[in-house]
């Protein structure tokens, strides 16, 4: 008679921790990565029940104690990061196909997605490799830390896309953002995972005593971050205020050249209807609204605009280096008296504004023929850079940190504006490329992280959508209808200080770091200690 576990991938008997009455042999591992992968997605935009996240992994935890390999642990998260991150992004192939009418959509999803699952792999293969040996508590510590260490390793290189990451399931219930100002978001997915683990365990050991003490721990911990969370939203905003009008022009995005005037006409229109009795401090228009590097007349049309209303404007352009030719994704600012500064996007997005590694492209991909690549490369941008400005009836200067587009789901980029002095952050966007409300809500909660994590309001405009004002908590507190043009007015509160955050940077991701290196150190010691038992055993 065959062992349960070969219904499952092998015939190799279970780890001694996950022998009991009540495992669940008769689930295959497979089924169990794809419901983790199920219910993470869940978890997120667009479904967004953010609670099935504290057990979205648990299915996949237990496959995990089945495995008696790395690579069957790599595997089998490897196959849940690949089915969520594939259900999450579907978005990349579809919207590639509405913009070339070609398969390639989906040929760059099918490539894009297998690299993506690695990062979840790697967390499974190294977290079991940690956590076989160890015991109840230092098992769940292992998934957590390692989980922690992998997310921001998702942050890292040119061609990184840390999208969905498992906080950012949050980003609509705030009381749970409110301690992410000292971890970063990295906090909460760690307590999200621990709190998983601790469940894992209850399902795994059930009817042994004390089997759900660490559940109940992860519990208590959850409900004491969210009770708190809420007594820090009580506390008093910022009496400092700038108002702010937030255009989204609902631009058509196919039209090519002969869209930018119309575009540039919509937003001058949409200006013109700001009335002075609304006593506005800043207009801010969307990304790319001002296309200066073909018509470079039009930012002395801004500035009248500007002096006009005797309000300073905020727009996102297409702006060229004088001195190198080099082209950029800019945010301008725009004084009363025709002053501009400029910040240049630092994280430009791979194959979207530039191509990597353009040369090493076949002529078939790359331009010569079938699918054309665009064929200038935009040039990022180096260092953040405040843009100043000085409101009506206000001796302080206000400063701000620009965001743009997909800048908003690296920490780093929002944290060193802060650093430096901002009392704001704008996050300038257009996601009507993306051809999808889901992937505006999932970027939507990124921002949401990074307004909690430095504790600075975030005025966001975009296109067609998602604009609106994200305030100093994490709370999404003005919002613009979708897909139509408008124009939203709103005050926002204006802070200083800093936030352990911003002032130490990812502290927390060094600290999960060191925790799983003594794990690790105490799984081998365990490890050697037990092949020493079983050779005097042999020998006896």
């Amino acid at each position: 008679m065959s062992h349960p576990e070969s219904i499952i991938t092998d015939s190799a008997p279970l780890p001694q921790h996950a022998t009991n009455r009540h495992a669940y042999p008769r689930i295959s591992s497979a089924r169990l990565a794809l419901l983790s992968a199920l219910l993470l997605w869940l978890s997120h935009p667009p479904a967004k029940v953010f609670p099935v996240a504290y057990v979205a992994l648990v299915p996949l935890l237990i496959s995990l104690t089945r495995a008696r390999k790395f690579r069957q642990a790599f595997g089998r998260a490897y196959l849940c990061g690949l089915a969520f991150m594939g259900m999450t992004c579907y978005w990349i192939g579809t919207t590639i196909v509405g913009w070339t009418g070609s398969v390639i959509g989906w040929v760059a999803w099918l490539a894009l997605m297998p690299i993506l699952a690695i990062y979840y792999g790697l967390w499974g293969g190294i977290a079991w490799r940690i956590a076989r040996n160890l015991s109840n508590g230092g098992r769940i510590l292992t998934y957590a830390t390692t989980w922690v260490v992998l997310e921001w390793a998702r942050t890292l290189g040119s061609l990184s896309m840390p999208w969905a990451q498992l906080s950012y399931s949050h980003y609509l219930f705030p009381p749970a953002l409110q301690w992410i100002d000292i971890t970063g978001a990295y906090g909460l997915s760690f307590l999200i995972m621990l709190m998983n683990g601790g469940v894992a365990h209850w399902l795994q050991h059930r009817g042994e005593e004390r089997s759900g003490r660490w559940a109940w721990l992860a519990g208590t911990l959850t409900l004491f971050v969210c009770l708190t969370g809420t007594l820090k939203m009580l506390l008093p905003p910022s009496p400092r205020t700038l108002r702010v009008a937030i255009t989204q022009g609902n631009f058509p995005m196919k039209g090519g050249a002969d869209l930018l005037p119309k575009v540039f006409e919509t937003v001058q229109r949409m200006t013109r209807t700001v009335k002075p009795s609304d006593k506005v401090d800043i207009i801010v228009w969307s990304e790319s609204t001002l296309p200066l590097t073909t018509y470079p007349r039009f930012a002395n049309e801004v500035a009248a605009i500007a002096k006009e209303s005797d309000t300073p404007v905020l727009s996102g352009a297409q702006a060229r280096n004088d001195r190198t030719g080099a082209e950029m994704n800019s945010v301008l600012l725009i004084g009363i008296d025709g002053a501009t500064s400029r910040y240049d996007k630092q994280h430009l997005v791979p194959f979207g504004e530039y191509i990597p590694y353009r040369t090493l492209w076949p002529d078939s991909i790359a331009g010569k023929s079938g699918f054309d690549f665009f064929p200038t490369d935009l040039t990022p941008g180096v260092g953040s850079q405040i843009l100043s400005m000085t409101t009506k009836g206000s001796l302080a200067p206000v400063k701000a940190g620009v965001l743009i587009c997909y800048e908003g789901v690296y920490p780093y980029l929002a944290t060193a504006p802060v650093a430096q002095g901002a009392n704001v952050l704008f996050s300038l966007s257009n996601d009507a490329w993306s051809l999808s409300h889901s992937q505006r809500e999932q970027h939507l909660a990124s921002v949401v992280m990074r307004a909690a994590e430095t504790r600075r309001s975030i005025v966001r405009s975009t296109n067609n959508g998602i604009s609106g004002v994200i305030d100093a908590q994490g709370r999404i507190v003005a919002q613009s209808p979708t897909d139509s043009e408008s124009i939203l007015v709103h005050d926002v509160e204006l802070r200083s200080g800093l936030t352990p955050y911003v002032r130490f940077g990812d502290w927390f991701v060094a600290l999960c770091c060191l925790v799983a290196a003594l794990l690790f150190r105490k799984s081998e010691k365990l490890l050697r200690k037990s092949e020493k038992r079983k050779k005097i055993g042999a020998k006896a």
